[in-house]
């Protein structure tokens, strides 16, 4: 009888018997995460771009608004302007990123990278992890349990995102156009789109709770349409990610005259 020889795996956190890099993946999430913390907190507490004016008076942005500040609560009368938190300033970044921050925090794609890339539990498959009790959605996540009322909410600041793109075709006083910062803001609100739109909490509410569809209705198709996003939910929350940060990146660098837009109106 042929004899059958086990081996025991390695123990420990990070320990594994896989020979492959599996350890950069991990490395590259928790980098990208710690990028985008970092430049999101420093920008949310510097002076709001839409209060910045040329010498003649015109926004320096033209008809283009950062999507840190959209939708901004203070232009719209929601919120007081002027208001100091000691030394800081409350700006409009300040009043909204908590939304798309606790989507992405409760997103179900998200918590698998953080779980791995920044807590290690575990850092992959076949990987040691870190020695605790698992506590499911108890402590302090379960504020992942809130994941679809963030969904409420971020439907709401993707109108925005589609208003504000509409808009960065007209600048007022010089008509419709298009500049370089059209086609930034224009793909930050398609990848934010097609994030949203591929949310699981979004295909449970068009149609997960059916136990069968009748395949002509419109449940089922919208069922279908969010189904065949949330396939590359993943691809999306990283080009919506990497998308948000870099428009607001242009749109500042263009506001201090570090560069300038390429646009029909020449203007700015």
């Amino acid at each position: 009888m042929t004899q059958l020889t086990t081996v025991a795996p390695p123990e420990g956190f990070g320990a594994t018997m896989r020979r492959d890099i599996w350890w950069l993946r991990p490395t590259l999430i928790l980098a990208a995460f710690a990028t985008f913390l970092i430049y999101g907190t420093i920008c949310a507490f510097q002076e709001p771009l839409y209060t910045m004016k040329d010498a003649k008076g015109n926004p320096v942005l033209g008809p283009y608004v950062t999507p840190f500040e959209s939708p901004n609560l203070i232009e719209l009368g929601l919120a007081p302007a002027g208001v100091n938190l000691g030394p800081l300033l409350l700006t409009p970044a300040l009043l909204v990123l908590w939304a798309p921050g606790g989507f992405r925090f409760t997103c179900y794609f998200c918590r698998l990278a953080y779980h791995r890339s920044v807590l290690g539990d575990p850092p992959g498959c076949a990987v040691g992890e870190w020695k605790r009790t698992y506590r499911g959605e108890k402590g302090f996540f379960w504020i992942n349990n809130f994941h679809r009322y963030f969904l409420y909410v971020i439907l709401i600041f993707v109108v925005f995102h589609w208003i504000h793109f509409l808009l960065a075709f007209y600048y007022k006083g010089h008509g419709l156009g298009i500049g370089v910062g059209t086609l930034v803001t224009g793909f930050d609100t398609i990848a934010l789109t097609m994030y949203v739109g591929g949310c699981h909490s979004l295909r449970h509410l068009v149609g997960g709770r059916q136990n069968h569809f009748n395949q002509d209705s419109l449940t089922f198709k919208l069922w279908n349409f969010v189904s065949k996003i949330n396939a590359h939910h993943g691809l999306w929350f990283w080009l919506s990610l990497g998308s948000v940060m870099l428009a607001d990146m242009y749109m500042r660098l263009l506001a201090h005259g570090v560069i300038k837009d390429f646009n029909t109106w020449s203007s700015f």
